[in-house]
């Protein structure tokens, strides 16, 4: 990922071997105006791999203002989890009213 050509991060990772995912739904929470509203995400994960191990990924923060922020966080450069995901697919509803819900 990069900002006016300076890289913030950048994550490397294995290409894993895929199976076709499920399908998954998620909510997210949001106020507009003073009203709550909620948004529904409809994914379809056509095909996708999942690693556990440490060595499957790496995140490497750059040489960016961002990137100074995200090292003082104190994370890891390896992930608990990876998952590749060369084909997905996504819906994003609009927003309605949570009390209408």
């Amino acid at each position: 990922m990069t900002e006016g050509g300076a890289e913030i991060l950048t994550l490397e990772g294995k290409g894993l071997p895929t199976t076709r995912g499920k399908q998954s739904k998620s909510h997210s929470y949001s106020l507009l105006d003073g009203i709550p509203l909620v948004t529904t995400l409809l994914m379809d994960n056509i095909e996708q791999g999942q690693s556990g191990g440490k060595d499957a990924v790496r995140l490497q923060p750059g040489p960016h203002a961002i990137a100074d922020d995200i090292r003082q966080l104190g994370l890891s450069d390896s992930a608990v989890s990876y998952m590749y995901t060369p084909q997905f697919r996504s819906i994003l509803f609009q927003g309605r009213n949570l009390v209408d819900s």
